[in-house]
């Protein structure tokens, strides 16, 4: 054990053979423990709540916070994050990353406080504070108290001086929040869902409006001064999306044929992919085995993108199309549509004509 260490009701806990840096703290039920023999390596200032685990051949950074119940499993976590979720199936959505965009670019002396459900890519320098609410998922019935008490906790910021961003929170505590009278006359930077708010919006105005990147990029015109594209190399990067659980069996043909076309038609690039945190390892071995590069799940590819340069993405019907072609200028952007997702996924129709509208071409799969 390191030499201060801090014990908060640690009954239940194991801890294992492994490195521990200064300032470790754990609580109840908490696990460090290994893996084939190996054991984990943590860095400074780590804080393990209750029920969480990290074993095996993981490596913890400094300034690291393991969620409640959180399990790390022969897995990397950088310095300065917030861990939720199972490994390797980390949440990491894109808005915390904007928000943490916004804030560092434009108000970087303010006193910026961030909103959210939980993200554990957040770069906490950034944020005077972070405010955490209990996670309500998307039932409104099984999570009422919940929401509830979240909206009160938003509430109650409401006269603070803070610059508030509320990022990454389910539909049902997004629409309390939107229509709530006590936040009428608040200014918030409001981010949520990508497409699924066009969609929702386009079939029921009244359901709820959300703010989306489309509208905040465009605003603040992060298109130019947020990144300038050069691409120093041929670089494609495939973005894998789960239509397994949509289409089952037929879906692993179309995925095979998509591989192989984009191998035969960019037979000079360097060929990247990035599965949906609910991909399957079936695929991802096949695409390792026609030689694509993987990149790190862990990190929403928004951010990926402003270290690595690509000039092709593809993928089919994903948001994150829309957030790049937003972000990296001379960039093409690729969505790939198919007639029986469009079946199984009849708003599918309703995204063609927003990557439309955007100037993002949609290739039917057939003639990919």
């Amino acid at each position: 054990m390191p030499n201060v260490f801090h014990l908060d009701h640690p009954i239940g806990s194991v801890l294992g053979r492994a490195t521990y840096g200064e300032n470790f703290t754990f609580s109840q039920n908490c696990t460090v423990g290994n893996n084939k023999g190996i054991f984990p390596k943590l860095g400074k200032n780590v804080t393990m709540h209750s029920g969480s685990k990290i074993l095996g051949d993981s490596t913890i950074g400094d300034n690291v916070t393991i969620s409640a119940n959180c399990y790390i499993k022969d897995s990397s976590i950088p310095n300065d994050r917030v861990v939720f979720g199972e490994s390797p199936n980390f949440h990491s959505p894109f808005h915390s990353y904007l928000s943490g965009l916004i804030a560092s670019t434009y108000y970087p002396k303010d006193k910026n406080l961030l909103v959210t459900e939980g993200n554990h890519k957040i770069k906490r320098n950034i944020f005077h504070e972070i405010i955490e609410l209990k996670s309500t998922g998307g039932s409104v019935l099984k999570s009422r108290a919940s929401i509830e008490e979240s909206l009160k906790t938003i509430i109650s910021l409401a006269t603070t001086p803070s610059r508030i961003f509320i990022s990454d929170i389910a539909w049902p505590l997004c629409n309390r929040v939107f229509f709530s009278k006590e936040l009428n006359t608040n200014s918030f930077y409001f981010f949520s869902d990508g497409i699924g708010s066009y969609i929702n919006a386009q079939k029921n105005k009244k359901q709820i409006i959300r703010d989306s990147a489309k509208v905040i990029t465009g605003t603040l015109g992060l298109t130019s001064r947020y990144r300038n594209f050069t691409g120093h190399h041929l670089g494609l990067l495939f973005l894998d999306q789960p239509l397994w659980s949509i289409l089952g069996k037929s879906w692993e043909e179309k995925f095979d044929y998509t591989i192989k076309r984009m191998k035969e038609n960019y037979k000079d690039y360097t060929l990247y992919f990035k599965q949906h945190h609910r991909s399957r390892n079936i695929e991802k071995q096949k695409l390792l085995d026609l030689g694509y590069l993987e990149l790190d799940r862990n990190y929403c590819i928004e951010e990926i993108a402003e270290e690595k340069q690509f000039n092709v993405v593809i993928s089919f019907y994903s948001s994150a199309l829309l957030h790049l072609k937003l972000l990296i200028a001379d960039i093409e952007i690729i969505s790939l549509r198919d007639k029986d997702i469009e079946k199984a996924l009849p708003n599918t129709v309703n995204v063609i004509d927003i990557f439309s509208n955007h100037k993002i071409p949609s290739v039917e799969l057939k003639d990919f």
